[in-house]
């Protein structure tokens, strides 16, 4: 192995025009710091063969102009990128003026492809080497320069065996059946990167206007609670600052004994419980509250102007591409997926001035999903014929025509139709009704709906039974059953299936594909660079655009969501629904 040290312009014109002439090309970069609003790159490592790696310092390189020979070989769409973390080094690159473009290959996310119950759930680099190729890589320091010969040659050998690593991964995503879902994925992390590196606007004043209301609500509710849950000699602050005496209740055993002592019996404290004992008991209802805004004011309100960066004034999460079982985006550091639906804390998140924020979200899509994976005439003759759903399950669960259903009817076949779609049992779907949609329904109710309900669909019916089947097959031969998306994104289980978890992984991964694709359309098919993806919440799409351009946005995002649900889904029709708006509440 060869080191060159890149440190003049003749030096990187020569290394740049061997790379390329190559058709993959391994990128290490070391930072300052994981920021790069706030950190500058310090080398880019580079590697084509085991034989030579450049290593460009780019501190002798003071201008966007010399770092062309570059720029060229980043945006030749012929080499494909090999780069662990790659929506990070593109966020890099991005700092230094430089547009990559083309194919990408990060490591980390066919590990996450890959993965199986015996993995290991660590995710490093070195580690991918030791558990891939069985080579033990000498660490150097994360962040910042390389000191001495040491740090050098460890960096170096640790970028040679990038290519070895993408070649052993591609073997096991061929074997696995997963290379249309690594397409995917990889087609995915320009927007990612992008959302992280764009990020949203908070405006903190109005968050501390918020706050201040929810401190308020909170003394009253105080009031309430302490006369119910004290004594003479005790403080009530479920804030934690101070505690209650000899009642934590936090504690569901603590809890359970100070309802007991006010007289009222309650078999558990989960949510369920405490929302039918809070509809006779102020106190409860009050307790409930209590907990809602402690957590509110906890995770949001003090917690968000934390995040804002003081370089660019904005909120930048943290995205993790697999973030679930399913393939669904996990989000931190903050994770802005966790903001209350009420319109009051969404508000707070807003364009800027002479932006607008194009706000776009799929419509039933799980449901769409179901109705294509199990082949249910019924569900999609509805909507191929653009029926409501919801309300022709009310009709069809109730025997009432469909004109006569009513809001409330329609709203508790909501909590039918996403509840059984996963199987969901007759108590289960009882204790969802009130939970989420706040219908009530008796456990009649319920077993009844429930027997209705799959008597209606039979092709969802059909399809949890073959799910059923195929998982007591696997388990009678001792094979691990495994769930599979459209796309091939698989999840293989440990123990046994859980039944939801059979029905649930194919859906809702299909769905999360349906939207990472859409991400990688809005990239690839946009004139515009100002329009910009700044999150992604769930089935949701969020962009900011100049605020003349906002309607030609809004049709363009309807238009790349609907394309992508095209794509997997070829009988049932895909709806996305976009609107145009000053902050996230819309």
């Amino acid at each position: 192995m060869k080191l060159h040290i890149i440190v003049n312009q003749s030096q990187l014109d020569q290394a740049m025009s061997n790379i390329s002439r190559q058709k993959y090309v391994a990128l290490y970069m070391q930072t300052e710091g994981p920021d790069p609003h706030l950190h500058l790159p310090i080398y880019l490592g580079l590697n084509c063969d085991r034989e030579d790696v450049w290593l460009l310092d780019f501190r002798y390189f003071d201008s966007r102009e010399k770092l062309n020979p570059l720029k060229r070989v980043l945006e030749d769409e012929n080499i494909i990128k090999v780069m662990y973390d790659a929506k990070k080094g593109i966020q890099f690159f991005h700092s230094l003026g430089l547009e990559p473009r083309g194919t990408w290959f990060d490591p980390y996310l066919a590990a996450k492809l890959l993965l199986t119950p015996e993995s290991k759930r660590i995710y490093s680099l070195p580690q991918l080497y030791l558990e891939h190729l069985d080579y033990v890589n000498t660490p150097w320091p994360e962040y910042g320069q390389l000191k001495g010969e040491k740090e050098y040659i460890a960096f170096a050998q640790s970028l040679t065996a990038l290519l070895p690593l993408r070649q052993k991964l591609v073997k096991d995503l061929v074997a696995a059946q997963l290379v249309e879902v690594a397409k995917v994925e990889f087609d995915c992390i320009y927007a990612v990167a992008e959302m992280e590196e764009t990020g949203m606007y908070l405006n903190t004043e109005d968050l501390e206007l918020l706050g201040r209301g929810i401190r308020a609500r909170v003394k009253e509710l105080e009031k309430i609670l302490l006369p119910f849950f004290g004594t003479p000699r005790s403080q009530l602050n479920l804030m934690g600052a101070n505690q209650l005496e000899k009642v934590n209740l936090d504690s569901p055993e603590q809890l359970l004994q100070a309802l007991k002592r006010k007289g009222i019996e309650a078999k558990d404290t989960t949510r369920h419980t405490l929302n039918m004992l809070a509809r006779n008991h102020e106190e409860i209802s009050a307790l409930l509250e209590y907990r809602k805004l402690s957590k509110q004011l906890n995770t949001f309100i003090d917690a968000l102007p934390k995040f804002v960066n003081p370089k660019t004034g904005r909120v930048h999460s943290h995205y993790d591409q697999m973030g679930s079982a399913s393939g669904r985006f996990s989000c931190s550091s903050p994770n802005i997926q966790q903001t209350p639906r009420e319109k009051s804390f969404r508000a707070c998140w807003q364009a800027e001035p002479g932006k607008s924020l194009i706000i776009a979200d799929y419509s039933q899509i799980e449901l769409r999903v179901a109705a294509e994976i199990a082949g249910d005439q019924r569900m999609i003759k509805a909507y191929q014929k653009g029926e409501d759903l919801h309300k022709l399950t009310a009709s069809l669960v109730r025997s009432v025509p469909l004109s006569s259903v009513t809001p409330e009817q329609r709203q508790a076949a909501k909590a039918i139709n996403f509840g059984l779609i996963y199987a969901m049992g007759a108590r289960g779907l009882m204790n969802y009704s009130v939970d989420t949609y706040s219908i009530d329904m008796t456990l009649a109710e319920a077993e009844r709906f429930r027997e209705l309900y799959f008597r209606a669909y039979r092709g969802i019916d059909r399809w949890h039974g073959q799910l059923r089947a195929e998982d007591a097959r696997r388990r009678k031969q001792k094979i691990l059953s495994e769930s599979r998306t459209l796309t091939g994104r698989r999840y293989i289980w440990g123990g046994r299936a859980g039944v939801a978890g059979l029905y649930n992984m194919p859906v809702q991964g299909t769905a999360a594909d349906i939207t990472k694709i859409a991400l990688s359309y809005i990239v690839e098919e946009r004139d515009n660079p100002e329009w910009r993806i700044v999150a992604s919440v769930h089935d949701e799409i969020l962009m900011e655009v100049p605020e003349e351009e906002a309607l030609e946005a809004a049709y363009f995002l309807k238009r790349q969501m609907e394309r992508a649900g095209k794509r997997l889904l070829k009988i049932v029709p895909v709806v996305a629904e976009a609107e145009i708006a000053k902050s996230w509440a819309g």
